[in-house]
């Protein structure tokens, strides 16, 4: 049977079996090149030995030297950062628009003066 009868007959999705059949989990199953195409031929004990050989689901437990490299890595981590966090950087003071401290204060000198004046 092929892949696709195969999904069917069990009632898994084609994609999860293609991935299947690309990591060599179906016992038995064999690509045969027809024209341009690779089409997979599944045997019909595969799905009578379905809970067998069926792949666990999710993500494979870590062994322990991934476990350990991951530990070290955390307590490196830990060690080189001072702070859990970044302080803030101080803010300059804000300015009005399209203007500088020596230029407003001037302007508002000029007002000054010519209020005085009248």
């Amino acid at each position: 049977m092929t892949a696709g009868e195969f999904a069917r007959q069990i009632e898994i999705p084609y994609t999860t079996i293609a991935t299947w059949l690309r990591k060599g989990q179906v016992p038995g199953a064999v690509p045969q090149t027809i024209g341009n195409f690779r089409v997979w031929m599944v045997p019909e004990e595969a799905v009578n030995t379905l809970e067998e050989w069926r792949p666990k689901p999710g993500r494979p437990p870590l062994t322990d030297e991934e476990k350990a490299a991951r530990a070290k890595k955390k307590t490196a981590k830990a060690a080189s950062a001072g702070l859990p966090f970044e302080p803030p950087s101080p803010k300059p003071a804000k300015l009005m628009r399209g203007a500088t401290r020596k230029s407003r204060a001037t302007k508002l000198a000029k007002k000054a003066t010519k209020k005085a004046g009248n």
